[in-house]
């Protein structure tokens, strides 16, 4: 997220909540979680389209700053990959093989709806057409589905592992436990999670992330040390240096 190229994101959940009902009577509270296809436009500016019944994305704009996405929304990378990636990389495919124009004769309906939506021109403020910025963005994606879950834990663990460096613990569980769901057997991904709920003070889930680190890896050392400091106390810093840091 920290280049100032645009780029596409994922996809990303907030909530809301909202009332329904006429009188005080029949009012009623409930959760509303909107699903939003969020684009980077610049290095801290961002644009977030909100996904329909058939998760795809509308032509319907939120601006967003890069500390309101880290800050409010949730990573949801599996939406992307079983209901966006194949539909975008088809649109890339045709996009890139056909050309712009050529291309649009022969789009799905989904494809298409895609287009519309990465038609941002307008928001960009540059010279390129909408459907040379599509193809810009369109670029990035990874070139399957095993590559986008590889990229995806990769980026999000660097944002929660700074998150977790910045104070924001919770924020950091919420980031790499997304991670996680993308490369379950990445050992690292299991010690920095530790590390984020030994940060947010909770001890179980800090264990429980370094004995599953350690069951993938037995020779994860600083996974090993810091369990040990868990099991001893304190006491455990005066016998050599223990090390925390993400990996």
């Amino acid at each position: 997220m920290n280049s100032s190229c645009p780029a596409i994101l994922g996809v990303f959940t907030d909530e809301r909540e909202r009332k329904a009902g006429r009188g005080a009577a029949s009012t009623r509270e409930f959760t509303q979680r909107i699903h939003w296809l969020v684009l980077r436009l610049e290095e801290d500016q961002c644009l977030a389209l909100p996904l329909n019944e058939r998760g795809l994305p509308g032509e319907v704009r939120r601006p967003l700053s890069r500390a309101e996405l880290l800050g409010g929304f949730e990573p949801a990378p599996h939406i992307f990959r079983d209901h966006l990636l194949s539909v975008l990389a088809g649109l890339r495919d045709k996009l890139e093989i056909l050309g712009g124009p050529r291309a649009l004769e022969h789009l799905s309906p989904d494809e298409a709806q895609a287009l519309k939506a990465l038609s941002i021109a307008r928001e960009m403020d540059v010279q390129a057409d909408d459907i040379q910025l599509a193809r810009l963005l369109l670029a990035g994606l990874p070139a399957g589905v095993v590559e986008f879950g590889e990229r995806a834990a990769h980026d999000l663990n660097g944002e929660g592992v700074g998150l977790r460096r910045d104070g924001q613990a919770a924020r950091a569980v919420v980031f790499l436990s997304k991670a996680l769901e993308m490369s379950p057997r990445d050992d690292h991904l299991h010690f920095n999670l530790a590390r984020a709920y030994y940060d947010k003070k909770d001890e179980a889930g800090c264990r429980r992330c370094l004995e599953d680190a350690l069951r993938l890896n037995p020779d994860l050392d600083p996974a090993r040390r810091f369990l040990r400091f868990l099991d001893v106390g304190k006491a455990a810093l005066h016998r050599g240096p223990l090390i925390v840091e993400g990996l």
